[in-house]
């Protein structure tokens, strides 16, 4: 406890945290050669690592009795094995109001960001066809038909595409920006009711 406030004693707690990712993955000599499915082209193997460094604090300060405002913020900071790092900030701020047992209305703003997976950064070059489905000419070769014998339907017809898929070790988190209204309605000890909005703004989305 800090200190006392007119709704009870305000709190505070923090911390800090450390942990180590790894990544390892195995290619063995079918997936090298691109042969365990038709289609597929070679697998390479991977391996990385990274530190992640955490920090965190956390705020309760109860106004009143019927009013309660939390503040949190979280800092991390990645160190990549590959050569790259970076680091994000996580605020929350957060209102609680209780004018009586039977109405409570909530309220929340706060950004996030997701890091990027070691694989997303790292996955090796991978070429194969999508064996999923076909592509068609839309004007030549419409619905995978030919409009005439003039059209080549080994490229215009029905075409399994390459596709190509690779990791990026320069990627960067993803970030987001929050906010939740809610109401709580409990008329009598048997009924709970409730209304949330959230709204989640993602920028920079890794796909």
């Amino acid at each position: 406890d800090l200190f006392e406030m007119s709704g009870g004693p305000a709190g505070f707690a923090a911390g800090v945290s450390f942990r180590k990712e790894q990544l390892n993955q195995v290619s063995f000599p079918v997936l090298a050669s691109g042969d365990e499915v038709g289609g597929n082209g070679p697998v390479p193997g991977v391996t990385g690592d990274r530190k992640v460094y955490g920090a965190f604090t956390e705020f309760n300060f109860p106004v009143i009795k019927s009013l309660e405002i939390q503040a949190a913020a979280r800092y991390d900071n990645y160190k990549n094995g590959f050569g790259t790092s970076f680091n994000s900030v996580s605020p929350k701020l957060s209102l609680r109001f209780q004018p009586s047992k039977e109405v409570l209305a909530r309220a929340s703003v706060g950004k996030g960001y997701r890091a990027p997976t070691l694989f997303e950064n790292l996955r090796p070059l991978t070429i194969g066809n999508n064996t999923s489905a076909n592509w068609s000419d839309p004007v030549r070769c419409p619905g995978g038909v030919p409009i005439n014998n003039t059209v080549d339907t080994s490229t215009e017809c029905n075409v399994q595409q390459n596709t190509a898929l690779e990791g990026n070790k320069v990627l960067k988190p993803e970030k987001s920006q929050q906010y939740s209204l809610g109401l709580v309605f409990s008329p009598i000890p048997e009924l709970n009711t409730s209304i949330d909005y959230w709204s989640v703004d993602i920028k920079d989305s890794i796909q």
